[in-house]
């Protein structure tokens, strides 16, 4: 396989390689740029020869009512533990978990969940009926934030999604207007533009401040997804190729900071496939379905959903391999080579040819297939 360019940014690489990392009933499942996985109650870690599975177990020792969240690059998990009634959430590190402080909701209960957490080990989520952010104290405890408090939020306000290294966090849906948006706890929140005919829900924020999800719409009498990007006062509607009639239908799902976004859609009918969305230098974005790029004699015949994608170009997400027709599986497709070793390749070769005396004048080169 051979692709239109090779740089950072971008789907094209020289080949793929593909890891099934085996069959799972949850949706939840994360990606850090080591190449860790958390997928249902397991971490996966990369070994000499492949991956090997780590499972994390509930506070009553079962492997029930568990779901690991996130990882950061410290190769700390976050997740949610229910198997003692109420959901409680919790961070786990090299076989130990320290469950996270929590307040009061409106019965008097304490719950909480944990979605995404940062390299500085901040945590965003909700407990007491509110979205927040745990922030490490320096002492072993957390700092608890209410987000989005300038807009009055009381009962309902919502889970926050995600969080990125400045510690903003992002709230799917906010409560008294069913919008997405992002706080620090303090000053300002910053709400998506209106978006006219749409719900708009957020499910990932990077360090551009750009936020990846969907707005919900009515097509034809059902409700659709559309994907999008949200940055500052632009929505950017991803583009979706479905056959002529078919309505638009997916979520972005995950992003990282070179401007890749992965997620699904449908392009008719029951035929979901994973997707890729990569951003041009003017703005526009262009769609790749990761189908295209199975290498030749994997055992995944499809990609269904593409949830996540780390800086080094790897995406985790859900196919279909043949002999299983029961269970979605998790893969873990790596660019080969990967967009950061490409990048300096090609800076390479652009000096040795500037060196000959050859090229000039010409921005960039594009490598033999």
């Amino acid at each position: 396989m051979c692709a239109t360019s090779l740089v950072a940014g971008s789907a094209a690489a020289a080949s793929w390689t593909i890891i099934d990392l085996g069959p799972t009933v949850t949706g939840d499942m994360a990606l850090n740029d080591n190449g860790w996985v958390v997928v249902g109650n397991q971490v996966w870690s990369p070994s000499a020869g492949g991956y090997v599975s780590t499972v994390v177990r509930s506070a009553d020792g079962s492997l029930n009512n568990l779901r690991l969240r996130d990882i950061n690059n410290s190769n700390l998990v976050l997740g949610t533990d229910g198997s003692l009634g109420a959901a409680h959430a919790f961070s786990w590190q090299n076989g130990t978990s320290s469950y996270l402080p929590e307040r009061a909701d409106y019965t008097g209960g304490f719950t909480s969940s944990a979605t995404s957490l940062n390299d500085s080990g901040q945590i965003v989520g909700n407990t007491g009926d509110t979205a927040l952010r745990w922030s490490p104290n320096g002492t072993g405890g957390y700092l608890m934030t209410t987000l989005g408090v300038d807009l009055g939020w009381t009962i309902g306000s919502g889970e926050a999604m995600s969080i990125n290294s400045a510690g903003a966090g992002l709230m799917n849906q906010v409560y008294n207007s069913y919008r997405t948006g992002y706080s620090f706890g303090v000053g300002h929140t910053s709400i998506i533009p209106e978006l006219p005919g749409y719900s708009p829900v957020g499910l990932a924020i990077n360090d551009r401040y750009q936020v990846a999800g969907y707005g919900v719409y009515n097509c034809g009498g059902y409700s659709c997804n559309r994907p999008f990007v949200w940055q500052g006062p632009d929505v950017s509607w991803l583009p979706v190729t479905t056959v002529p009639g078919w309505p638009v239908t997916g979520e972005a799902r995950g992003l990282n900071e070179l401007g890749q976004v992965v997620g699904g859609a449908y392009y008719q009918g029951y035929d979901r496939r994973a997707l890729l969305w990569t951003q041009a230098p003017g703005g526009s974005w262009a769609v790749t379905d990761l189908n295209t790029l199975l290498p030749a004699g994997s055992a995944f015949w499809k990609l269904g959903d593409a949830l996540d994608i780390n800086e080094r170009g790897q995406i985790l997400g859900l196919g279909s391999v043949s002999g299983d027709n029961n269970y979605a599986h998790v893969f873990l497709l790596t660019p080969v080579p990967e967009p950061a070793t490409a990048a300096l390749w090609l800076l390479g070769l652009a000096a040795m040819a500037a060196m000959a005396g050859v090229g000039r004048g010409r921005r960039s080169q594009r490598p033999p297939c």
